[in-house]
């Protein structure tokens, strides 16, 4: 907006500098009536009304902005009354000093914002704090009553000795009791002795609580050894212990299967982030199944837990889920896979077999003697043949397994498992013996 044609504005609708809305407003009513076209039809008054019109629009605008034109002076053109070097008016020192005003307001305002992010990160770390402390204080309390309750349970579970103390405390207070005169008045002398009675009687009841308290402990106690005892023997499987059958965890072994159902080795907190200093509030318990999804470089894996998404670290993780490793009985990492035509068991002997193998996958060739000799185990890797020379003379069942994943410490495969005879009441002399595997199986 032009400050000479707002000047020129105001006077077009003959207003003061000073004019409010209302007054804008009637003047432009008065002028446009008169010099509208249709009140003029001998005189050509077209080009005035549209310009009261443009007029009256800049002045409404300038009185709703609040714009002062008081101090405006029009500029006249005219070269000989003004200095064409002084090119600085007091309309720049305005505009200077209100642009200095709006940076101070906009430093001001962005140190305020500086000050109220910091107050608000200052918040949540001492909320974080005072929540951390009541989780301490928390955790010591429930230690503590652990505690009593163990020194409780220490207590009763030796009777003898509380039994002892208890009749000793009885025997010195009859004897403090005992008469010191056979002569004494018979009325107290019964006096005494009924107080001395019930006395007696209320210790020997205390004692007997005691006593009755500590045979439940132990009891008890009994019962649950003999049951957790019995549950062992009649699952063996599902009781196994979990470190007789894991491997030592390596890192980035097997990405391809961190993918579905992985179960926790160890209670885990859910990271929000892969990074150890992101831990959320949820904790992940031991055998709980999770989904995975996804596996980074540095060994974190994306799960879902429940309704819930985060992280954990990949050493943490099984693969499959629990119920397939309770069923099978192996915990924790496969370890490397056996190398070509490695054995497990014992095969001392000097028959030879010559394997003939193009199965597209690894596999688990088992021989079962008929003659007594304990079972041993060669692992094939796909489409390689093997030549064993090591087999113990007599008649055999030769077992393949294939499948994926290989645990070394349960001698079999975890996943897609299948199991099939591929020779039966086979006899091996000094004479070589051979197979072809193939899909169909073949000899």
């Amino acid at each position: 907006m032009d400050i000479m044609s707002l000047s020129d504005d105001y006077k077009l609708l003959e207003l003061e500098t000073n004019a409010d809305e209302a007054q804008a407003k009637a003047s432009y009513r008065r002028l446009a009536k008169l010099y509208h076209p249709d009140k003029n039809p001998t005189v050509d008054t077209t080009e005035t009304f549209q310009s009261l019109q443009a007029a009256y629009q800049n002045v409404l605008g300038a009185i709703r902005q609040g714009v002062i034109v008081k101090d405006w002076k029009a500029y006249d053109f005219n070269a000989t009354k003004y200095n064409t070097k002084t090119q600085h008016t007091s309309n720049d020192d305005l505009q200077y000093a209100y642009v200095k005003e709006s940076q101070k307001a906009y430093n001001e305002l962005k140190r305020n914002s500086q000050k109220h992010e910091q107050a608000r990160k200052n918040a949540i770390r001492e909320a974080r704090s005072t929540l951390n402390e009541k989780r301490v204080k928390k955790m010591y309390e429930e230690a503590f009553k652990a505690s009593q309750a163990s020194e409780a349970f220490k207590q009763y579970s030796q009777p003898s000795e509380a039994h002892t103390t208890a009749d000793q405390q009885v025997d010195d207070f009859i004897n403090q009791y005992q008469p010191d005169h056979l002569n004494t008045d018979n009325s107290a002398n019964q006096a005494k002795a009924s107080e001395t009675e019930h006395t007696f009687i209320g210790i020997k009841n205390s004692v007997l609580s005691a006593a009755f308290r500590a045979l439940s402990y132990l009891i008890f106690f009994a019962f649950g050894v003999y049951g957790t005892l019995y549950w062992q023997s009649v699952y063996p499987e599902k009781t196994a212990s979990v470190e007789s059958n894991t491997n030592e965890y390596i890192a980035g072994l097997y990405p391809q299967l961190r993918q579905g159902l992985n179960y926790t080795l160890s209670a885990t907190p859910l990271y929000l982030a892969p990074d150890n200093q992101s831990k959320g509030e949820v904790i992940v318990p031991k055998g709980a199944d999770v989904v995975a999804s996804q596996l980074t470089a540095s060994d974190w894996v994306a799960i879902r837990y429940q309704e819930t998404a985060g992280w954990v670290e990949a050493k943490n993780l099984g693969f499959g889920n629990i119920e397939h490793a309770q069923n099978s009985g192996c915990y924790g990492y496969p370890g490397y896979a056996p190398t070509h035509g490695e054995v497990f068991g014992e095969h001392s002997g000097n028959s030879r077999l010559r394997i003939q193998n193009s199965l597209p996958l690894q596999s688990l060739l088992t021989f079962e003697s008929y003659d007594g000799h304990p079972p041993f185990s060669i692992f094939l890797h796909a489409g390689q043949s093997f030549a064993a020379n090591f087999i113990p003379r007599g008649q055999y069942r030769l077992v393949l397994q294939t499948g994926s994943l290989y645990h070394r410490a349960c001698n079999q495969f975890l996943f897609n498992r299948t199991s099939k005879v591929v020779m039966d009441g086979t006899q091996f002399t000094s004479a070589g013996v051979s197979l072809t595997l193939a899909q169909p199986f073949s000899q």
